[in-house]
């Protein structure tokens, strides 16, 4: 079984209601994914990360993600007519050997070129890890994913809507907010250690349309500090995750080079 576990590819197709085949490969570590099927076949077990962009053209397009033919998350481009909108969501899955993934368009069409999805083995089945979406539409300043499909060390809690650090170290976290119905707002992560995080924007120009945001950013933690997501409001499907990228039982926990960055005016 290979160690390293990644792929990228894109569709030069459109789909219409059925699995989307992405036929352009670019990156395929590990060999698990077969760009004539759509289907990546997992070659070594472990925790793994799923991102997919979809777009539409002047219609509502829905495409799900299924591990061996179950629905695990959901997203969701929309536009008026003549008018073209992407979508990214994310997941963080735990795969057995031979698990199949793909991604299924169920309403609208994927349009060609832009609709893409990417896929890597995190590491070990013990790391910290967790995936969260939203069951209904919410309001508050606090957004509690109700839905948990993930949850490796119990850190998440469904009530609160916070992730609560297991142990110290460098955490990544994943979010895609949805909205409907004009509710035009900023979302972003709150840390409890003050940890500074870039705002993304969410406008919906209509009550019939959707719109969604999606970033993801990482920071470091101590065990113990927790993390959620701020906005007004948030509709179903929304997602947040996250996972640990690097273990730190010292007392500095910048002991490796990372950055973030964020842009704060127009660029031209």
């Amino acid at each position: 079984m290979p160690d390293h576990v990644a792929f990228h590819a894109v569709a030069y197709s459109p789909t219409n209601n059925a699995v989307v085949i992405f036929d352009h490969v670019i990156t395929n570590v590990g060999g698990g994914y077969d760009n004539t099927t759509g289907v990546f076949t997992v070659p070594t077990p472990g925790l793994y990360v799923f991102s997919w962009t979809v777009e539409t053209y002047g219609q509502r397009t829905e495409a799900v993600l299924l591990v061996n033919g179950v629905q695990q998350a959901l997203s969701r481009a929309d536009e008026a007519p003549s008018y073209y909108d992407t979508t990214t969501s994310f997941a963080v899955l735990n795969l057995t050997l031979n698990d199949e993934v793909n991604i299924n368009v169920t309403m609208g069409s994927a349009q060609a070129m832009h609709t893409m999805i990417s896929g890597w083995r995190i590491n070990k089945t013990d790391d910290t890890a967790f995936f969260a979406s939203l069951s209904r539409k919410v309001t508050g300043s606090t957004i509690v994913f109700d839905n948990e499909t993930l949850d490796t060390h119990s850190a998440y809690s469904t009530s609160t809507g916070r992730f609560v650090a297991p142990r110290s170290g460098l955490y990544v976290f994943m979010m895609s907010a949805t909205a409907n119905g004009s509710p035009n707002f900023f979302t972003k992560f709150v840390f409890s250690n003050g940890n500074s995080q870039p705002k993304v924007w969410v406008d919906s120009d209509s009550s019939s349309l959707y719109d969604s945001s999606s970033y993801m950013s990482f920071g470091w933690l101590y065990a113990g500090d927790y993390v959620y997501v701020d906005a007004k409001t948030m509709t179903t499907n929304s997602m947040f995750a996250g996972w640990q990228l690097v273990n730190s039982s010292g007392s500095d926990l910048r002991s490796d080079d990372t950055f973030l960055e964020n842009l704060f005016s127009i660029s031209s």
